[in-house]
């Protein structure tokens, strides 16, 4: 069974992980600080990779979702930049958006290489190059560590996040690994679209 046949499982797991991320971006918080923008990061990704796998997605919204990634690449961009600046927490804040960006300029080269309309993951089988397979690898990872780290050692995760100043609610536990849910989500979606590509 080819590894895209899975993709009606991947989608109800994205879908989750969204409306996770937009409960918690339409939750009362002060602000809008890292943490709802990061929230809104995941809702976007995770909605899109989902719509990804649907047999409603073609040549059309394969524009669109490129046009907004390009532009979401742009803004956090301008974030990683103004996180550049003297303040508070700076080199968390740089490692927050350096991180999504990487993920955002991933996703792009995932787009690239796809075909306009590919329900279900459905494309010739070919060898991913190197590049796409050192992204799988490095979102495989990303989520076993942060999968690691927030059931084993969610008190070192919680003393790091109340660094960058934003968190509110977000130092205790719970809250830490409910804000894990969505971005590991993300990571094993990345993870199926690179390794789709495999065929």
């Amino acid at each position: 069974m080819p590894f895209s046949a899975y993709a009606p499982q991947i989608a109800v797991l994205l879908i989750f992980g969204a409306l996770l991320s937009a409960w918690r971006v339409a939750r009362p918080r002060r602000g809008f600080g890292i943490i709802r923008q990061t929230d809104a990061a995941h809702l976007f990704m995770n909605a899109s990779m989902a719509l990804m796998l649907t047999p409603w997605y073609g040549a059309a919204l394969g524009t669109t979702v490129t046009a907004l990634y390009a532009l979401l690449a742009l803004v956090t961009l301008i974030l990683l930049a103004r996180a550049l600046r003297p303040g508070r927490d700076r080199a968390g804040r740089i490692g927050t958006y350096g991180y999504h960006l990487m993920v955002t300029v991933a996703m792009l080269y995932i787009l690239s290489a796809m075909p306009p309309a590919m329900p279900g993951m459905e494309m010739p089988a070919a060898s991913p190059p190197r590049l796409a397979e050192f992204i799988g690898l490095g979102f495989l990872l990303d989520a076993v560590v942060t999968s690691f780290t927030v059931t084993f050692f969610p008190n070192l995760a919680t003393q790091a996040a109340t660094r960058t100043g934003d968190l509110e609610d977000e130092t205790s536990i719970f809250a830490l690994r409910e804000g894990a849910i969505p971005h590991v989500i993300m990571d094993i979606g990345m993870v199926f679209m690179v390794v789709a590509m495999a065929g």
